[in-house]
């Protein structure tokens, strides 16, 4: 016979085995995203995001990357019970990694949030200097005000300048944490002659963290960016 549901709502029935404890588990920075600590928690076990995200119940598929991405944004309530059960973790810490918190069911894409209509779906800003490894990343770059970094005052980035892909974490491989993912162009000169197959494009592989931006020297953006930052930390206190 079916359990209720904790809350009293028709939950969403098992179709597998409840993930077993970690051993060891590190606990999330402060302000840490979900993406950044589940890669994070991959290195500390010398494995890759898609067995961890498994190991965690998450359901990797193919496109693991941009289930985690997603997962990020807005954790379905089906995904948050085994990976509490795998870690451990205070729910407060997993809802403080997620923009929107655990839902009922996701809704797919972003943005659809009333009450974060400007939320960005692909591409993300992020600050070079604070991805040198181990790198980790805060929530706070997800969002569209990102433009600097206080803690090294410098601007953000949101585009590799080598190939011009957009930084986005549902791109990012866990083979190869912390590179640019993005492909190179094709020389037209290079061109397989007809007849002939033509190599595979090759990936940038640029390390993110050697991206040089330029420091911030306007002391409004400082200001303003601060207001927001305490807006955007109210809102999630509030929530």
């Amino acid at each position: 016979m079916a359990q209720p549901h904790p809350t009293g709502e028709d939950g969403p029935q098992p179709t597998r085995t409840t993930p077993r404890r970690l051993p060891v588990v590190p606990l999330p920075q402060p302000g840490e995203s979900l993406f950044s600590w589940v890669d994070h928690l991959a290195t500390a076990y010398e494995t890759d995001r898609t067995p961890t995200m498994a190991r965690l119940g998450l359901e990797p598929s193919t496109a693991h990357a941009a289930r985690l991405a997603r997962c990020t944004a807005e954790l379905p309530l089906a995904s948050a019970l085994p990976l509490l059960a795998a870690t451990g973790l205070d729910p407060q810490h997993l809802r403080a990694m997620t923009l929107f918190g655990i839902v009922k069911r996701s809704e797919g894409r972003l943005p659809r949030h009333p009450d974060f209509r400007w939320a960005p779906e692909e591409t993300w800003a992020f600050c070079p200097q604070c991805l040198k490894p181990p790198g980790r990343w805060p929530l706070w770059w997800y969002h569209s005000w990102a433009v600097m970094c206080p803690t090294h005052d410098c601007y953000t980035v949101s585009y590799c300048p080598d190939c011009g892909s957009p930084f986005s974490p549902s791109l990012l491989r866990g083979d190869a944490p912390g590179t640019c993912p993005g492909f190179l162009r094709r020389d037209d000169n290079a061109l397989a002659p007809p007849g002939r197959r033509r190599a595979k494009r090759k990936r940038c592989g640029r390390p993110l963290w050697e991206i040089e931006t330029p420091p911030v020297t306007d002391p409004a953006v400082r200001s303003i960016h601060q207001r927001l930052v305490r807006l955007d930390t109210g809102f999630v206190h509030e929530s």
